[in-house]
């Protein structure tokens, strides 16, 4: 089906007669709408997963830290815009899961910031909102990789930005998220050679049109995955993982993590996600020494949580014992990244 094309007057002329607020109502129809489409697609977008670890737990990373966010904003209910931002972010940032779940986390953290204090906000505020978060994604990762995630971020950002009013706004960031989405193939030779989209790009598609519907007032549109080619010839023979385990911690900071520590991270693996928030900081790694990694937040402040799931192509093996390093608080069992942190 061809994409209808619609002259910028002509959108603005129909989208003249919609609300031109984001309220805290919209926000939390467009957490369910997007978590309902997440969950709908979630076989397909595991599917899709072969960036940064062929492990096929992208769809239900993302799946877990959108119901963290949506359930957190139950709590605030009839609440202004600005709180119900701030819960969203916070739930997420204690129920991420996995490299998307975090960097999607911290991008409703970036929503959040943009809008604190707010009753609702116009296209304008929208628009630098979306930019806020597009920023704050991107800032939380160590070592950005373009065709991911942060890519269609940004795109919707820039095209976000060229709105004149609110769902126009909305309607210009869904959409560039959407191409940008199926441009990621073409940008990173891990998608390139699989035939597939970037996986965890999916969580900002969904959650931007889910935002445009909610302001419609009608229900998000399929996520409906670009086409893919075999993904079966990605995994046909063996595959060698760079890192064992998508380890995660979650400190009480004493102090916060700066440059060099962030650097001794990437040192011990990759795919490194630094969050911090309100004292807390959070820790995403894929890598061979998770004891290690442990140890190195331990010198930050007081460990609260800590999961090391290991990673393996095709499926997610039951993660091994890890030992919480002296003074530390270690979980009742190893966790697993399906099991939300408590916070």
């Amino acid at each position: 089906m061809t994409a209808e094309r619609v002259s910028k007057p002509a959108l603005q002329e129909r989208t003249a007669r919609q609300p031109d607020a984001f309220t805290a109502a919209h926000l939390v129809a467009a957490l369910q709408s997007a978590l309902a489409e997440l969950r709908r697609s979630c076989d397909e977008v595991n599917a899709l997963n072969v960036f940064p670890v062929a492990d096929h737990d992208t769809g239900s990373n993302l799946c877990a830290t959108l119901a963290s966010a949506a359930d957190a904003v139950r709590e605030v209910e009839g609440k202004d815009l600005g709180t119900v931002a701030e819960a969203a972010a916070r739930g997420a940032f204690f129920g991420a899961r996995g490299n998307s779940g975090a960097i999607l986390a911290e991008y409703l953290y970036g929503l959040s910031q943009a809008w604190s204090g707010l009753e609702q906000a116009d296209g304008q505020r929208t628009a630098a909102a979306l930019n806020r978060a597009a920023r704050t994604a991107r800032a939380a990762v160590h070592n950005p990789v373009e065709g991911t995630i942060l890519t269609v971020a940004d795109a919707a950002a820039a095209a976000g930005g060229r709105g004149a009013v609110l769902l126009e706004v909305l309607d210009l960031a869904a959409a560039a998220a959407r191409a940008a989405w199926s441009r990621t193939r073409r940008l990173l030779p891990a998608l390139r050679r699989a035939g597939v989209v970037d996986a965890g790009a999916a969580g900002v598609v969904a959650l931007l049109e889910a935002m445009a519907a909610a302001v419609r007032g009608v229900p998000a549109p399929p996520l409906s995955p670009p086409a893919r080619g075999a993904v079966a010839a990605v995994w046909a023979g063996p595959v060698l993982l760079a890192a064992r385990y998508c380890t995660e911690v979650v400190v009480r900071a004493h102090r916060l993590p700066g440059t060099r520590a962030r650097r001794a991270l990437e040192r011990l693996g990759d795919s490194v996600v630094v969050a911090e928030r309100d004292g807390l900081v959070r820790v995403h790694v894929h890598t061979e020494t998770p004891h290690l990694v442990l140890l190195r937040a331990a010198r930050w402040g007081e460990v609260q949580e800590i999961r090391a799931l290991r990673l393996s192509p095709d499926r997610v093996e039951e993660p091994e014992p890890v030992r919480a390093p002296a003074g530390t608080r270690p979980p009742a069992r190893p966790g697993r990244c399906s099991r939300p942190l408590q916070g």
